[in-house]
Parts: structure tokens; C-alpha cells; sequence
């Protein structure tokens, strides 16, 4: 399958995680106060999720005396995740189950909804404090590798 077929599954499964705010398949770039409270914030807390730019590797295995065998096209997705920091409320902890969620949620779906062969289990490759849109926030870099069909 083309890889915005994959991304888009990679969203319905992010948003099917409960506790998951609002989910994008595409960064976007929000400038203004309002935009930010409209596009990035649910309920009273900021609890976004970009699905960026992915990578792409093409492989074909050899067989040997210049037989082709198998080919793949192998697609690295970077997917940033912001939720504003509320000591009171918790947000680390939060945070933290929520990032747990989703890579069971990715754990027990390997096919995408049969949008592609497999895929490897999400690395979560960042976890941090950083300031996002005039917001101290928790932010994780996760990464997903997913094989075409």
C-alpha cells in the first residue's frame, strides 16, 4: 500500500488509544493563541500528536546467479507528542500511560488494519521537557517502521 495509505492508519489507530487528544497525519505550524487552543488542546490540556515526515528504504534480496527474489519498501515514520505539564494533575504519570497505550495499540495490531505487511514494534526514541507553542510540555519522539505489501 502507498505510504499516505499507511499514514492514515497510523492515525485511526492513535486516535482509537483512549486518552489520546488530537492526532495529525501531517506537522503543522499554529502561530496564533486561538489556533493553538483550537488545533492542539483538549479539555484544558495541551495533548497533540504529529505524524511527520517518514523515510524511505527500498531492499531487494538476491537469490543468487543475479536471481531477484524478495523486494520490500520499508517507511520510518517520526511521530512527536506534546502534553502540557500540570504537576497537580499529575502529567508525568499520565503521560507515561498514555505513551504505554500506544505502543500496546500498535503492539496488537503488526498489519495496520492490513494496510501493510508489518510492521516493527514503536521505538519510543525521546522523552523529554521542552517548550511547544508557549508551553512547557512533556514531549516523546516515537518511530515506526513499517514494511509495504
Amino acid at each position: 500500500m502507498p505510504e499516505n495509505n499507511i499514514r492514515t492508519e497510523i492515525k485511526n489507530i492513535f486516535l482509537g488509544v483512549p486518552g489520546i487528544g488530537k492526532v495529525y497525519d501531517k506537522q503543522k505550524n499554529v502561530f496564533s493563541e486561538d489556533k493553538i487552543k483550537t488545533e492542539f488542546v483538549v479539555g484544558n490540556v495541551l495533548n497533540v500528536f504529529l505524524i511527520g515526515d517518514s523515510s524511505s528504504k527500498e531492499e531487494m534480496a538476491a537469490l543468487g546467479s543475479g536471481v531477484i527474489g524478495r523486494q520490500s519498501v520499508t517507511h520510518s515514520f517520526k511521530i512527536d507528542g506534546y502534553y502540557g505539564m500540570n504537576e497537580v494533575l499529575l502529567s508525568r504519570t499520565t503521560f507515561s500511560s498514555l505513551i504505554s497505550a500506544i505502543a500496546t495499540a500498535f503492539r496488537n495490531n503488526l498489519t495496520l488494519n492490513n494496510t501493510c505487511f508489518i510492521h516493527k514494534y514503536i521505538e519510543v526514541r525521546l522523552n523529554n521537557q521542552e517548550m511547544f507553542c508557549n508551553n512547557l510540555c512533556h514531549h516523546t519522539e516515537l518511530v515506526l517502521q513499517v514494511e509495504e505489501r
